[in-house]
């Protein structure tokens, strides 16, 4: 079985950005994706190369939602992303051909940011590009681009430990998994690769070695070909981060589970 170890958000922050090279270099993890608006973007996409040499695999993190954005019709008055997956939702549920025109204008700027790395597969943050609309316009943008690997959301109902699944982790993984489901023909259509089964959603923030030993199991039980396991890692409270894409990144970043994250993924 082939077990693809991920970590998102390379780039988001100092401390993101040097917990997975640590754990790239030290081979504990074979894949990863950038934030091309983070605050270390710079940075992560020169250690990008580093890493690429050492066989990680390198991926576009799309994001449309948090930080900073040169896309006026898509910024606040702050110049910061004012849609959530929530308003994308809602904004697409019909065809909307002028905000879709913004959305694949916002993933061709962040591309370009990325050329010469490498990229050869499409994530995004907040899971975005899975609503369906935009899941066809990311179809498209990686046939322009000829990236062979998209995310898509095939995730177990598997219960580690129930207290520490966030209700909200629950609707999530609901609604991810309904709208791969419905993606998946797309993808195909594309021909798109994703994994068998995927880890990481339903234990959001909560990606410890107890869990990943039991999606293991469980997917070694199942006779999985490829599997995906997600976390996000980070060094928190280092002195590098001073400035951060929003008030929940500075939160999120700093969590002590960050660390719990990182450690874990140290004794694989």
């Amino acid at each position: 079985m082939k077990v693809i170890f991920h970590n998102d958000d390379f780039g988001l922050t100092w401390g993101f950005t040097e917990a997975t090279y640590q754990l790239g270099i030290k081979g504990k993890i074979n894949s990863l994706s950038i934030r091309t608006n983070g605050v270390d973007f710079f940075r992560a996409r020169k250690l990008s190369k580093a890493l690429a040499k050492k066989g990680v695999r390198i991926g576009i993190h799309l994001n449309i939602t948090d930080g900073p954005t040169c896309q006026d019709r898509l910024a606040n008055n702050q110049g910061h992303y004012k849609y959530s997956f929530l308003h994308y939702l809602l904004l697409l549920l019909f065809p909307n051909h002028k905000l879709e025109r913004l959305i694949t204008n916002e993933f061709e700027q962040q591309f370009h940011m990325l050329k010469g790395v490498g990229i050869i597969q499409v994530d995004s943050h907040d899971h975005i590009h899975l609503i369906p609309r935009i899941f066809r316009i990311t179809c498209q943008f990686c046939q322009k681009h000829h990236l062979k690997y998209i995310r898509l959301i095939k995730e177990p109902f598997l219960i580690v430990n129930k207290k520490n699944i966030h209700p909200f982790s629950y609707a999530k993984h609901l609604l991810l998994n309904l709208f791969s489901n419905l993606n998946r023909k797309v993808a195909q259509d594309y021909d798109l690769i994703s994994v068998d089964s995927f880890y990481g959603v339903l234990y959001t923030n909560q990606m410890d070695s107890k869990v990943i030993s039991a999606s293991l199991k469980h997917a070694s039980s199942k006779g999985y070909q490829t599997i995906q396991i997600l976390s996000h890692p980070t060094l928190i409270n280092n002195s590098h981060d001073i400035i951060y894409t929003s008030r929940f990144i500075q939160k999120y970043a700093n969590l002590p589970n960050r660390k719990v994250e990182y450690e874990s993924l140290l004794k694989f």
